[in-house]
């Protein structure tokens, strides 16, 4: 084993035993670096579930649940179940579906980022392309229920 997953190992062993976890960056995957366009995406969807709440790239931890700023997650290995969590608020249920589809380990940020932008996708938005517009937004409202539709209004009742 060498030295920096000795160390690696030990960090995340001490995060354990203290009761919380943080993310570790995960460049072994090889995967590339959100575009500007993916970023505004995603900041777009956390400014309207109300988790972009101190600083861009916020709001990982955020449990709201049935009132804002209910609360925030403790350890990010897994969805806290319950009511929605993360940042772009993930019920249970859809994180259960769309982490096993995408094959995510755990509720890090970076696989947060991974989830929401294949929910985009499976929408039949690319993110990487198609622009931020009224119409792609409203397309999104079923799956984001702070987006509105069209008319205005939340795909699901809720204020928007």
């Amino acid at each position: 084993m060498t030295q920096k997953v000795f160390l690696r190992s030990k960090l995340l062993l001490l995060a354990f035993i203290a009761g919380f976890s943080f993310a570790m960056p995960l460049p072994s995957r090889g995967l590339p670096r959100l575009t500007p366009l993916e970023q505004q995406w995603l900041d777009v969807i956390a400014y309207t579930e109300g988790t972009d709440l101190s600083s861009p790239r916020s709001g990982y931890n955020v449990y709201l649940g049935d009132r804002p700023a209910q609360g925030s997650i403790r350890s990010l290995v897994s969805h806290p179940g319950g009511a929605a969590a993360g940042r772009y608020q993930f019920i249970p249920k859809t994180w259960k579906w769309i982490s096993d589809e995408i094959n995510l380990r755990d509720f890090s940020p970076y696989s947060q980022d991974l989830a929401a932008l294949e929910l985009i996708r499976r929408r039949g938005i690319d993110p990487q392309r198609d622009p931020i517009t009224r119409k792609n937004i409203a397309i999104l409202a079923p799956e984001w229920a702070s987006f509105p539709t069209l008319e205005g209004k939340s795909y699901y009742g809720q204020r928007v």
